[in-house]
């Protein structure tokens, strides 16, 4: 059974590449991330992304340039096979500590509390609903603190979207690490050019709302007012221009110097719960915090115009109060308005008969806004806009235990949402395939999803393991796989959430066409029987349509791993032809994948390698997966030549799959899926993929750029990948020693 590599599709391994507009859903990478641009990687379905498997006498051809068809003829048992490759580790979901809160649209919200469907703020600050929620059991804990002192508690592959700094390489470009890989690359307690930061937190946009109140005369209110237990209000004052702006009924003059009497507000205050609250006590009702832009500014406006300051010499802004509440409140529209709060407590006293009497203690925010928070035109006129970012530094990362923690999943276009302080996080990955033409045909079987056959092809239905959509004789249905064994089957008409028209449920009214283009998502929840959820999407709604339970009415697993590739089928089981089109795969990736697993090197030896022939291209070192294990990834980390002849005059290559005069002999290394051969004068390279082809001018080479750039995988029939050192005299006798470094995860 031959690999079939037509115009355009070729089997190597692997293809990188960046997008900007995927959504964060899934939990699948089909390779790491190779540049900082924020998010991820956009993988299409050919030029090296699939490898392709003919059985029988099918063809592959184009209909366009912008999708594939996959076409049989109408001989049994004709088919067609493509995948991507290799399989890569799946990452479990990004996860924040039990008790860290979320910005929902109707305030925090503890993330184990959030449910789906619940409508949360992004990082652009708009909102977006909640498509998953995914509880992660115990994790190991890190403890991120920010500049302004707010840290979040979140799991180790929790992920932050980072901005480089001046100092940095990139300065303005941003890119995601994970929480460890922030640690294990920055330290503990980043400083200087070593300090990352996340984006500042967004200007929240929310439609205005009436309120009872003018939202001026409220702070006003709440900063110099004295509110009685019936709700009468007053205010004491020495400001005109304070009072010029006040909305109410009548304001009159009071026997005190600056006082006031504020009329008509009353039934207002007592509807807002104010009615009686003394300094300690005040705080902004909640209509006031999730309204606009305008009605939280000038709400603001109002209490730093009373109880607010200007230093005279920086021109900063300060605001006080004895509320611990009002204090949490104001730091909220600061940041809900694109601001930094710095917070530090003061605890005032005086001495009386040589005893120290303490006051009230006193909640001091340092305001750094993108805008004068002040009405007042004394203060107004002092306060200074600084230039320096309003971004939040990372001032330490550090472990601080275990404890329950949970995932979820939004919709934003960004892939973030705001947890404690506006502060902006990442969430978790998607998958999304796209065909067309998965009509259901007589005599033909199509299959699409994340799935694959670790054993035979032929029937390739043994073992197959994974998820997929099939139409197969006049039928659509979903199937969950397991070592052949099939764990659900379930026909369109039976979809428990949505049959789209075919069945009793029709949720979304929608009745699909499956001759157009559709785009599949699957969200799975793998715990080994964990909640697997389909989808699809329509005009960027995802529009689930089935779900599969497995806790507690399996005794087994129902997939033996979720490290699978994307894969495509087309079967021939009778007379006839069948044909359907796939687009495009996009896998969403934000961070790079864990660098775990086991390092392994292997040389040429004690002895070394003779090479006399000047232009003569030989085979000095290669490596390749084992046969049989085609789920392990493996990644070449470096090479190393050394020339001991006195002629140092070579050229040394990297070839892919090589075609040589003799096939290199290959041992395996012990306890790995990784073997490699020593080649020799005999083994003469011809042809293959050249990445490197490089002079040597010293004793030594030593040739290390090479984590990213290629994964060694196996093709659909079993055909391993393999990585070739050359080397080439470029003009007499040479003597080689030679050692390639490479990392697996299995």
């Amino acid at each position: 059974m031959a690999v079939k590599t037509s115009a355009g599709i070729s089997s190597s391994s692997v293809v990188y590449g960046d997008s900007n507009n995927l959504d964060a859903f899934q939990r699948l990478r089909v390779s790491e991330i190779t540049s900082l641009a924020n998010i991820s990687q956009h993988v299409h379905a050919w030029d090296g992304l699939i490898d392709v498997e003919k059985i029988g006498t099918g063809d592959v051809v184009y209909d366009n340039p912008n999708s594939r068809r996959v076409l049989t003829t109408s001989a049994d048992e004709d088919a067609i096979i493509c995948q991507t490759f290799p399989r890569s580790p799946y990452q479990a979901g990004k996860a924040l500590s039990h008790g860290e809160p979320v910005l929902t649209n109707k305030g925090w919200v503890n993330i184990e509390d959030i449910q789906i469907g619940d409508l949360v703020f992004d990082g652009k600050g708009q909102l977006t609903p909640v498509t998953g929620v995914y509880p992660q059991g115990m994790r190991d804990i890190l403890r991120v603190t920010f500049g302004d002192g707010i840290y979040v508690d979140c799991d180790k592959d929790h992920l932050w979207k980072l901005l480089q700094t001046s100092q940095n390489t990139h300065p303005g470009k941003s890119f995601v690490l994970s929480a460890q890989e922030i640690l294990d690359k920055y330290g503990s307690t980043p400083v200087c050019q070593k300090r990352v930061k996340i984006p500042r937190s967004p200007v929240l946009e929310i439609q205005e709302k009436p309120v009872p109140i003018d939202p001026y005369t409220l702070g006003v209110i709440l900063g110099d007012g004295h509110i009685q237990k019936h709700g009468s209000v007053s205010v004491t004052s020495a400001d005109p221009e304070i009072l010029e702006h006040l909305k109410c009924d009548k304001l009159t003059k009071r026997k005190s110097k600056y006082g006031y009497g504020v009329f008509g507000l009353s039934k207002k205050i007592k509807a807002l719960d104010l009615n009686g609250k003394v300094a300690k006590d005040k705080f902004i009702p909640n209509e006031y915090k999730l309204n606009s832009r305008e009605v939280r500014l000038s709400i603001l406006q109002g209490l730093m115009d009373t109880d607010g300051t200007v230093d005279k010499r920086s021109g900063c802004a300060y605001y006080c109060t004895i509320s611990d509440k009002l204090a949490d409140d104001v730091e909220f529209l600061a940041q809900s308005l694109g601001g930094e709060v710095r917070r530090r407590i003061k605890e005032p006293f005086y001495y009386k008969d040589g005893y120290r009497i303490y006051c009230n203690r006193a909640h001091i925010l340092h305001l750094r806004l993108p805008f004068n928070p002040f009405k007042l035109s004394r203060k107004a006129s002092m306060w200074k806009r600084k230039n320096n970012t309003l971004d939040k530094f990372i001032y330490s990362i550090k472990p601080i235990g275990r404890s329950l923690a949970t995932c979820i999943r939004v919709k934003s276009e960004d892939h973030t949402f705001l947890t404690k302080g506006c502060t902006v996080t990442h969430n978790s990955q998607q998958i999304l395939m796209t065909f067309a033409n998965l009509t259901p045909e007589d005599n033909v079987i199509k299959r699409i999803g994340y799935f694959s056959s670790p054993g035979s092809l032929t029937p390739f239905d043994d073992n197959k393991d994974g998820l997929f959509l099939e139409s197969s004789n006049g039928v659509m249905s979903i199937n969950i796989y397991k070592s052949g064994e099939v764990v659900e089957s379930t026909s369109q008409a039976d979809w428990n959430i949505d049959s789209f028209g075919a069945g009793s449920v029709n949720s979304s009214g929608f009745e699909i066409n499956w001759d157009n283009c559709q785009i599949l998502q699957v969200d799975f929840q793998y715990l080994g029987v964990g909640r697997v959820r389909w989808n699809l999407v329509i005009d960027g709604i995802v529009l689930p349509f089935h779900e599969s339970l497995h806790a507690n009415n399996r005794d087994t697993v129902y997939m033996q791993s979720p490290d699978q590739p994307l894969r495509w089928e087309v079967r021939q089981t009778g007379a006839g032809s069948g044909s359907f089109n796939f687009i495009c795969a996009s896998v969403g990736t934000e961070g790079s994948i864990n660098k775990l697993g086991d390092s392994r090197a292997v040389n040429t030896g004690n002895t070394a390698l003779s090479f006399p022939l000047s232009g003569t291209e030989y085979a000095v070192l290669g490596i390749r997966l084992q046969d049989g294990k085609p789920a392990a990834e493996v990644n070449h980390i470096s090479t190393s030549v050394l020339i001991t002849s006195n002629n140092k005059d070579a050229r040394w290559s990297l070839v892919l799959n090589p075609v040589m005069t003799s096939g290199l002999t290959y041992t395996p290394i012990q306890d790995s899926s990784i073997e490699y051969a020593v080649g020799g004068n005999q083994y003469v390279i011809t042809s293959g993929t050249f990445f490197y082809n490089e002079v040597i001018t010293a004793d030594i080479v030593s040739i290390s750029p090479f984590e990213t750039l290629r994964k060694i995988g196996v093709a659909i029939d079993g055909t391993q990948d393999e990585l070739v050192l050359g080397v080439t005299p470029l003009s007499t006798n040479i003597d080689v020693f030679a050692a390639m470094n490479a990392s697996e995860l299995t």
